[in-house]
């Protein structure tokens, strides 16, 4: 499920993520070289050291590269394993260098984990969610070189969002996106593309344009309505097996 880049700035924008990636794997290996010169660490545990962190950013690497959706999960382990890598330097060595080095380490993963957040790269997915009447999106028109498209919002965070058609469109379009509810209107551009599994539709990241004010507040206009609608879903839902559990 590899996504495709498009558009050059975009690919410029992740060349940095990637940078930021190497940052903190390159701090690790120097972390294991310092703590093992301090005699923190024994030459054995050094090198199984090294050797455990090459091959498991190695996987990570193609995580991010190929972006599936276990790379939170490394995220999450590694980010555990630098905080208690940045106490121990702090408070048991007391070797602020270790300590800073852990802090550099954590600082440039977050960034990361940040920019990587879009809906460009990582849309938020409601797997749990079978019911599709309880979905997190929005039904969307979609207006291409003059065919209407319909198809799924599912997404809308830091000036993009994430938009579900079962119709192939071509990275680099400009596209009209309206709301059936709310008839909320806005351009986009289609600027990556992921190939969902079967009979799940395509995934594109899209970048919302703002070329006056009034696209900007109909961009935050329909934040506001895609935020209302989750809670709708939600409270319908809940109050649908409330009224399950009455009957039982």
């Amino acid at each position: 499920m590899k996504i495709k880049f498009i558009d050059f700035k975009l690919k410029k924008d992740f060349d940095r993520i990637v940078i930021l990636h190497y940052c903190h794997f390159v701090i690790l290996l120097l972390l294991i070289f310092i703590e093992f010169v301090n005699g923190y660490l024994g030459f054995l545990s050094a090198l199984l050291k090294t050797v455990f962190f090459i091959f498991i950013y190695k996987m990570f690497f193609k995580m991010m590269m190929n972006f599936y959706y276990t790379f939170w999960t490394f995220s999450f382990f590694i980010l555990l394993y630098m905080l208690i890598g940045l106490w121990q330097g702090l408070f048991i060595y007391s070797y602020p260098p270790i300590g800073w080095l852990y802090f550099f380490a954590i600082l440039s993963l977050l960034i990361e984990c940040y920019f990587i957040s879009s809906p460009l790269y990582y849309p938020r997915v409601s797997w749990w969610e079978y019911d599709f009447r309880y979905r997190d999106d929005l039904k969307i028109e979609i207006s291409s070189n003059e065919k209407k498209l319909i198809g799924r919002l599912t997404d809308i965070r830091r000036n993009a969002g994430c938009v579900v058609l079962f119709e192939s469109l071509k990275t680099g379009s400009i596209i009209d996106v309206k709301t059936i509810e709310g008839n909320i209107e806005l351009v986009a551009e289609v600027v990556s593309k992921r190939f969902n599994t079967l009979g799940r539709g395509i995934v594109y990241g899209v970048k919302f344009h703002f070329n006056k004010q009034e696209d900007r507040n109909n961009f935050l206009s329909l934040c506001r309505f895609f935020e209302n609608k989750k809670s709708s879903n939600k409270k319908s839902k809940y109050h649908k097996l409330d009224e399950r559990q009455e009957h039982v």
